[in-house]
């Protein structure tokens, strides 16, 4: 009677512990995933979320489509294997003036682009954040407003010309735009400002 208890202590000390080999969390991450820009969405297989960094994922054959708005779609096939840390990555170009113009407000997001693809910011680009460097701040965003800058309307055939566009989300919004361009050493009069009134919108 007391053989056949060990017994079955014995067995149950040995289910457990594989439960738990089963259940442990993996020490070591199976992949290593590279995004530029770093907050893309890139989707593992058509289902699972995944985001820039490491990442525990199960051993074969895995498929990624990456996306970010202003730039070009890439999708990139790979194996996992068990125990071995797969880097992947995933540097997406720029389809768009959306892509560029966010380029611009994140320089370290454009110099890793850079780097890892060869390839530069356009001439009209580069000359835009040498002509008004005010842009590398924007968007700004804060209770009452928000800034950010656009295509010229006064010059629309001038690729280089740009226009700061203020929109407004109550009665202080205009004055606290103004006041914050003025902060960064810009008078607001030398600017082509577009303005957006959202206060009605909003209160609804």
């Amino acid at each position: 009677m007391k053989q056949q208890k060990l017994l079955l202590v014995v067995a149950a000390v040995i289910v457990l512990l594989g439960i738990f080999y089963l259940l442990r969390p993996r020490s070591t991450p199976d992949l290593n995933l590279v995004l530029v820009p770093s907050a893309a969405h890139a989707k593992l297989d058509g289902k699972n979320w995944i985001s820039d960094g490491k990442a525990y994922v199960t051993p074969g054959h895995h498929t990624l489509t990456v996306s970010f708005n202003g730039f070009a779609t890439q999708t990139t096939s790979f194996d996992i294997v068990k125990d071995k840390l797969k880097t992947v990555t995933v540097a997406l170009g720029v389809s768009s003036d959306e892509g560029r113009d966010w380029l611009i407000a994140h320089p370290d997001e454009a110099k890793k682009l850079e780097q890892l693809t060869g390839s530069a910011f356009s001439n009209s680009t580069q000359q835009r954040v040498t002509k008004l460097p005010l842009i590398k701040e924007l968007p700004y965003i804060e209770r009452y407003f928000r800034i950010d800058y656009g295509n010229s309307k006064l010059h629309p055939d001038d690729d280089n010309a740009v226009a700061i566009y203020i929109t407004t989300y109550g009665q202080p919004g205009v004055q606290q735009a103004l006041d914050w361009i003025r902060s960064q050493g810009y008078n607001p009069n030398t600017l082509e400002i577009i303005y957006n009134d959202q206060s009605d919108q909003s209160s609804q």
